[in-house]
């Protein structure tokens, strides 16, 4: 009777197990922003998955993708929109599949000349660092210069983005510096777009990357020149 009692308690046990477990690809499902016209320039992304087990989801913005964790099926990530229009997906997978769901914003807000991007692949504490030609520095603790650098935001828990935006750009040459603040994840690959002249003719856009070992990690990424 024991015997066949345990058989019926680890046999439901089971099927609440197997209950729990998705067994399809994830709903991923966008709540906000809604689309159409944004005036701003930083919006949160949020929206749920159905897939409660998973810990992290990609977002691409007009075609760069990047990871961040999400937790209980829920998801929430600050992105900053390009003039005009932005294209906006949340990608999740499981073994069932691939679920995503997709928004398109227009952003109205005044181009800039810089755009300088920064993204990582860990939870960690990493931060932007720009030196415009007369030698100011932007960063976390200093977040606007003399010139009109700006830097949007400072992510302190992970993947990014933090944007470095000039509207006016100065003739010469700019470096572009990442920090490995803190955080214990150990190596961390950084990537760094410097878009100029965005929405313009003269608009272009190249990719820089670098790996971080280790906490206190100060590097130099990149540099790039700035001709009007």
């Amino acid at each position: 009777m024991r015997t066949f009692i345990l058989c019926l308690l680890l046999g439901y046990a089971l099927s609440l197990a197997l209950a729990s477990e998705p067994d399809q690809a994830p709903v991923v499902k966008i709540a906000t922003p809604y689309g159409g016209q944004s005036s701003k320039r930083i919006v949160d992304v949020q929206g749920s998955i159905s897939d409660e087990t998973l810990q992290q989801a990609y977002i691409v913005i007009n075609g760069a993708a990047n990871a961040f964790d999400i937790s209980g099926g829920r998801f929430s990530h600050t992105v900053v929109l390009s003039p005009g229009e932005n294209i906006i997906q949340i990608i999740a997978e499981n073994k069932f599949g691939v679920g995503r769901d997709t928004l398109v914003i227009y952003s109205a807000v005044p181009a800039r000349d810089v755009k300088v991007v920064m993204t990582w692949d860990t939870p960690t504490d990493i931060d932007l660092h720009v030196i415009d030609p007369s030698g100011e520095e932007t960063y976390y603790s200093q977040k606007e210069s003399k010139i009109g650098g700006q830097l949007d935001r400072d992510d302190t828990d992970g993947f990014g983005p933090e944007v470095f935006t000039l509207s006016n750009a100065i003739e010469g040459q700019y470096i572009v510096k990442t920090k490995y603040y803190g955080g214990h994840s150990g190596q961390t690959l950084v990537k760094i777009t410097v878009i100029l002249f965005g929405g313009t003719a003269k608009e272009s856009q190249q990719d820089y990357f670098r790996l971080l070992t280790q906490s206190g990690e100060f590097a130099e990424v990149c540099s790039f020149s700035v001709k009007q």
